[in-house]
């Protein structure tokens, strides 16, 4: 597959909701009476809400064991729309029983579905319901609250209001490995493939899902080992974590700069540039970044330090030119405020 990492488009790599969930007592019906002795279990855990409101879950049919699905799981599952979605919204396919690894889905639904997944047991079928943030601005004109029309009734389950409504049942699974139970090995091979999947979603133009993929990279990164502690890892370990992490670095950035976060941009070009410091693709983004901010000199010395390398390339040559029109710009509307201020009749 090929890296999105030309030094003009994408360079060569939220959270887990299912830790954040809160549960919510159901209510049992009925007025029957009930006997001094007799106890009565109310299940508490039917119903389960996002504390940001992001999705709910609806418990239809419980599952058995003890275990749920982790990132990286083999799950079969069946997970049914009610709404004119596609697959792509929703990152993995639909209306059957189909095997997926949990945690790949490309769709902007699939945080949530995986989220639902990672609190399920074996033959549990539940309905989500995802708050869908398409619809935010007309769901906030009409209603006020997008988090409160999220929370209430949505009828038939249509995606009104800015909600759309799943039927999610788990088959069977098998789990992944726990983090802290992988081999660095085992590790580097996840890595790779979320930042493949970032990839994926950077050439449609899924900024926000690449952003997630690398972002989770990063944290699997983070486990192999301390970045003081890269020495310690044999030549082909390290040299493949170093690649990972300057890749991640360097896709972040790429999604960053599109969105225009310039602070971000520059964070990961310079640990890419710590990893590889001619870096001219690290380079030239993080010229970009400074340009933006006005940072004049620490734009031309990214660009000085590039050309020094190669001193024919037009992408850095286009940079030189920029940062002089835009030097003259800004010098040329301070100086008319200086004129304004100071250059007339006492």
């Amino acid at each position: 597959m090929e890296d999105p990492s030309s030094a003009d488009s994408l360079e060569a790599t939220n959270p887990q909701a299912s830790d954040h969930l809160s549960k919510h007592e159901s209510t049992s019906g009925g007025d029957q009476e009930i006997e001094p002795n007799d106890v009565e279990m109310k299940d508490e855990t039917d119903s389960w809400t996002a504390p940001d409101g992001s999705f709910s879950k609806r418990i239809i049919k419980k599952g058995s064991g003890f275990t749920t699905p982790n990132d990286g799981a083999s799950c079969q599952v069946t997970i049914s729309i009610v709404d004119p979605l596609e697959d792509n919204d929703v990152g993995y396919p639909t209306g059957e029983q189909v095997d997926i690894v949990l945690g790949d889905g490309c769709g902007r639904f699939s945080e949530a579905i995986d989220a639902c997944l990672e609190t399920m047991h074996q033959g549990e079928e539940s309905e989500l319901r995802v708050f869908d943030e398409h619809h935010v601005e007309s769901v906030d004109q009409t209603h006020g609250s997008a988090a409160a029309e999220f929370r209430s009734e949505a009828g038939d389950g249509q995606i009104s209001n800015g909600v759309a409504t799943f039927r999610v049942t788990l088959h069977s699974f098998t789990r992944n490995k726990d983090i802290h139970k992988m081999s660095v090995g085992d590790i580097l091979t996840r890595v790779s493939q979320l930042k493949d999947y970032g990839t994926t979603c950077f050439k449609e133009r899924k900024l926000q899902l690449a952003e997630r993929f690398y972002i989770r990279a990063g944290r699997y990164l983070i486990m192999v080992c301390h970045p003081q502690d890269v020495k310690d890892l044999d030549d082909e370990e390290r040299q493949q974590y170093l690649l990972l992490k300057k890749g991640c670095s360097l896709n972040l950035a790429a999604c960053h700069l599109k969105q225009k976060r310039y602070d971000d941009v520059i964070t990961h070009c310079t640990i890419a540039l710590e990893i590889e410091p001619l870096n001219a693709k690290a380079l030239f983004r993080r010229c970009q970044a400074y340009l933006a901010l006005d940072e004049f000199e620490k734009t031309r010395t990214d660009i000085q330090t590039a050309l020094g390398e190669d001193p024919e390339s037009r992408l850095f040559l286009e940079q030189k030119r920029l940062l002089g029109k835009r030097e003259r710009k800004v010098f040329n509307n301070l100086s008319r405020g200086m004129n304004k201020m100071f250059g007339g009749p006492s």
